[in-house]
């Protein structure tokens, strides 16, 4: 179980939702992505613009299996739309091929 304390609030912080509020602006006014792409990442229930906004506002990187697709129209790829916003992204597998073992086991 997390502790409370590991979850961010971030629909009550404003510098989190006044960025959250450019992401939005900044997808719906972009003319390279679909229709439907711009939909998926203004619904609500999707995580990655929170991420992004409590990253900006926090000085946050965010780390992701995603990999950034700047060609991609279907869909906003987490890690272009952080990096837009001057968010720095990690792949998953650079982090743990840093600081784990194969066997994920944190290195000294």
């Amino acid at each position: 179980t997390l502790p409370a304390a590991f979850f961010v609030n971030d629909t009550s912080d404003k510098a989190v939702m006044k960025v959250y509020g450019q992401l939005m602006g900044w997808a719906a006014a972009s003319t390279h992505y679909l229709p439907a792409a711009k939909a998926e990442f203004a619904d609500i229930r999707e995580a990655d613009p929170f991420l992004i906004a409590v990253a900006k506002v926090h000085g946050f990187s965010i780390v992701t299996q995603e990999q950034p697709n700047p060609q991609k129209k279907n869909k906003i790829p987490l890690p272009d739309a952080a990096a837009h916003f001057g968010v720095k992204t990690q792949y998953i597998y650079d982090v743990l091929s840093q600081h784990a073992s194969s066997t994920f086991k944190l290195k000294p």
